[in-house]
């Protein structure tokens, strides 16, 4: 079984499903595929996600395009983990610390399709990209705090 997940490496999106697959031990064939340079938008890449956007992940044929889907399929596929939540109040927990990453401030350049293809500032250094900014290690901490607290 072969799992595809396209993706660029700043996007923070497909960081969130590289994180979890690493987590669950969920081996990824990682596939980069670059909005900024176009590579989102080829035929055979819509034919996938006609949203042109990453993450996308393939398994097996099956397709998925959207994070917050990606990250549960994968959940989901080791139960024995039980990142899910095993019961209502857990799943809700697990369900506000996931969404909690889309409400940390970005810089413009990762806020929207536009701006992340365009943007002259944006950056893949380590020093410069949203997972080294302090504002995006204040949501790591927040969502820490949440994910550990009963």
């Amino acid at each position: 079984m072969t799992i595809t997940l396209y993706d660029v490496q700043p996007s923070p999106h497909a960081r969130k499903v590289r994180l979890l697959a690493a987590e669950l031990g969920i081996k990824l064939t990682k596939v980069a595929c670059d909005p900024r340079i176009g590579e989102t938008r080829t035929a055979e890449y819509l034919a996938k996600n006609p949203n042109g956007r990453v993450p996308t992940l393939e398994d097996d044929g099956f397709v998925l395009r959207e994070s917050p889907a990606i990250l549960k399929y994968l959940a989901a596929k080791r139960p024995d983990r039980a990142l899910g939540g095993s019961d209502p109040k857990a799943q809700a927990l697990v369900d506000h610390g996931s969404a909690g990453g889309s409400a940390v401030p970005r810089p413009p350049s990762t806020r929207s399709p536009g701006s992340f293809s365009s943007s002259p500032r944006f950056s893949t250094s380590p020093a410069t990209t949203p997972a080294s900014s302090p504002t995006h290690m204040r949501g790591l901490t927040a969502f820490s705090r949440c994910s550990t607290s009963s």
